[in-house]
């Protein structure tokens, strides 16, 4: 479908649109050497733990950032590509509601201004400019686990602990980082949080400074 050289232009990032919706697979980027012009190689090909469909991806320094759909931007970090080894940095899911193998969710990206932010195009939610600090490491394990429901939410959330730890606060920011609200709590195991005056997006929700929840207001 779409692909991009390193800086160095001897590897070509390539992706194929529909193979993951056609064949089950998860994510996959296919490596070219063209050290070569006459004789193009295969180097490798790199499968992401999502079963989204990629779509436009761009390298800047030793990042691949890959709009990929329903898993949002995907930044992955491609210094070690002559030994064949890839792993995903970050990313910001603009589609939170799943990761499948549809159409929907961020079309592109484009990371090349000089502040380093970068611009997410999403199919169904819009534009969003992201910073750099911003892109979250995957699958961070907290000690203490909260649930929060039902999410996506119209009027009201539920904060719900899911050990022996209770609720001590909780912040709310926009998609931004920007602090929206405060809650200074002693001791709950589950707290409500009351979204009608809230507009429609998406928010982060911090739990005693420890723990960050994505949530969609409807």
């Amino acid at each position: 479908h779409q692909g991009w050289f390193t800086e160095d232009q001897v590897y070509f990032l390539v992706g194929d649109e529909l193979d993951e919706q056609k064949t089950g697979i998860n994510t996959r980027t296919i490596v070219l050497d063209f050290t070569d012009l006459d004789n193009p190689l295969v180097h490798f090909e790199y499968l992401s733990s999502n079963k989204s469909i990629d779509h436009n991806g761009y390298i800047k320094n030793n990042t691949f950032y890959l709009a990929s759909y329903t898993a949002g931007l995907r930044a992955i970090d491609i210094s070690d590509i002559v030994n064949k080894n890839f792993s995903e940095t970050g990313f910001f899911d603009t589609f939170p509601a799943n990761d499948n193998s549809g159409f929907g969710g961020a079309w592109s990206v484009y990371p090349f201004f000089a502040s380093e932010n970068i611009i997410i195009s999403d199919m169904n939610s819009g534009l969003f400019l992201v910073k750099q600090p911003n892109l979250s490491i995957p699958d961070i394990k907290n000690r203490v686990n909260f649930s929060l429901y039902p999410n996506p939410a119209s009027n009201e959330v539920i904060i719900k602990t899911k050990s022996r730890a209770l609720i001590n606060s909780v912040k709310i920011y926009s998609i931004l980082g920007k602090e929206i609200k405060t809650l200074n709590i002693s001791g709950k195991s589950s707290v409500s949080l009351d979204l009608s005056s809230f507009a429609k997006g998406i928010y982060l929700i911090q739990i005693n400074n420890n723990t960050f929840k994505k949530l969609i207001k409807l």
